[in-house]
């Protein structure tokens, strides 16, 4: 078996240690049905979710969390695929999670924006939020990246225990990481909304990167604004004005001008100029 999900393959020899299947399973018979029904519904994933599941289980569970990342690191952003993209320039949610990354640090270096968000501007805050911003789509090694397409063919709260379901099967020895996962889930705490505001504003990034022909950028635009309304007072402290600077970044590169060479480079350099003060 190897992964492909329209990326280039990769053999799970290469990513995976020694795996067998346990006597016990996490799951409910109900459970591993559910995750059946759902895994028929994309029956063109590879490996499928009901394979990357039952892969997962096989695993020492003290294993599961690094081979999720490294699932990650093959998981193409899938909107980007069902918009006949260039594959070899799509992001992988793994890259995602770490330009997400790389956005809290700057975040963290002003702290006066973290008085406006009401985060107390520590090492112990801004680990937490790294930490967080790596793991928030570790679901997805098991669940595959839905778009809006494929939220036409299941629905929201299936989508959510389909989630749940991987968290516990990746965390069955982490608790407090499979904590975080559900705290951020409800949005608990600032460092939670933060998390998810930046998550929104890194997909915008990516857009305005790979939109070089401009076909879908102002709809991305304004889905991006809708998606942050919940989170007035962040929108107020910075998120308004990076929605901005990265809009000015798109208009700007009409290819007259010096940039990156690579999309992950653009990525950056936008993302910078996003949070710029």
């Amino acid at each position: 078996m190897t992964i492909n999900n329209n990326a280039q393959s990769t053999p799970l020899s290469s990513i995976f240690p020694t795996a067998k299947k346990p006597e016990i399973s996490l799951l409910s018979d109900e459970e591993w049905k559910f995750v059946s029904k759902l895994s028929a519904k994309f029956p063109k994933r590879r490996p499928t979710i009901l394979q990357r599941f039952e892969i997962f289980e096989m695993l020492a569970p003290q294993n599961r969390p690094a081979c999720a990342l490294e699932f990650l690191k093959h998981l193409p952003r899938e909107g980007f695929i069902q918009r006949d993209f260039h594959r070899d320039e799509i992001e992988s949610i793994y890259d995602h999670s770490r330009l997400m990354r790389h956005m809290i640090n700057e975040i963290f270096k002003n702290d006066d924006l973290c008085v406006a968000i009401g985060i107390d501007n520590t090492e112990k805050n801004k680990r937490i939020a790294l930490r967080l911003a790596l793991i928030h789509d570790i679901a997805e090694a098991l669940t595959t990246d839905f778009t809006p397409t494929d939220m036409k063919i299941i629905s929201r709260q299936d989508k959510a225990v389909m989630e749940d379901l991987a968290c516990r099967l990746i965390f069955a020895e982490s608790p407090k990481m499979l904590r975080m996962i559900e705290r951020y889930e409800h949005k608990d705490t600032n460092i939670d909304r933060l998390n998810k505001v930046v998550d929104i504003l890194e997909g915008l990034v990516d857009c305005a990167v790979m939109d070089v022909d401009g076909k879908y950028f102002a709809e991305w635009n304004k889905t991006a604004r809708g998606m942050l309304q919940p989170y007035n007072d962040m929108l107020d402290a910075f998120g308004k004005k990076a929605i901005d600077n990265i809009r000015i970044a798109f208009e700007e590169d009409d290819g007259t001008q010096p940039h990156p060479s690579t999309p992950q480079e653009r990525r950056i350099t936008i993302a910078n100029r996003a949070l710029a003060a």
